[in-house]
């Protein structure tokens, strides 16, 4: 009988090696006040799909990331996701989160400590109208009535569009309206 038990000592090493690097760019974006806990796990293709790592930020104080080293990219992928993640325990830390609303704008946080510390990523915001005329209506809702949905390219727009009139560090003091008009001048 074979045994094999995941991950092995070198990809955990690569693993937290990885993370440590996209927290210290992180927190040049955004200082954390409070300690952050890491659970680093591995799991299956399956789990992990086709960017080899998911995860999410369980409290303003803990994150759980999981990794299959299996998947190409698996560590930009890793590096990107522990920024977005890092980026949205700042935002609990400074928000408590209600609405829909809320929590766009927390995972909008995550995704510009992303674009900080990472590249650019290029899309066609055009694309995407049809989208925010669909779910705008639901924003408004409570996040136990109504998961947020909005496409990772919608919320970066939208965050784009806030970041020309307030600084990231002012986030969690926006309000709905503020979402509601930034995802509309988007399509003027």
């Amino acid at each position: 009988m074979n045994i094999s038990i995941y991950p092995k000592e070198h990809e955990l090493r690569e693993a937290k090696q990885t993370v440590e690097k996209a927290l210290e760019g992180a927190k040049y974006v955004l200082d954390k006040e409070e300690d952050l806990k890491i659970n680093l796990g591995y799991a299956s293709i399956e789990e992990v799909g086709e960017f080899g790592v998911f995860g999410s930020a369980v409290s303003p104080e803990e994150l759980e990331i999981f990794f299959n080293s299996q998947v190409d990219d698996w560590k930009d992928n890793l590096e990107d996701l522990t920024a977005d993640l890092y980026g949205r325990t700042w935002f609990y830390e400074n928000s408590e989160v209600n609405f829909v609303w809320q929590q766009i704008l927390a995972s909008i946080t995550g995704l510009t400590v992303i674009e900080k510390t990472s590249k650019e990523r290029n899309f066609e915001i055009s694309n995407f109208k049809q989208e925010w005329a669909e779910k705008k209506t639901n924003i408004s809702k409570e996040v136990s009535e109504k998961e947020e949905n909005l496409s990772w390219q919608l919320k970066l727009g939208i965050g784009h569009k806030l970041l020309e009139a307030h600084e990231l560090k002012h986030f969690p003091h926006l309000n709905r309206s503020d979402v509601l008009e930034s995802g509309d001048a988007l399509f003027k």
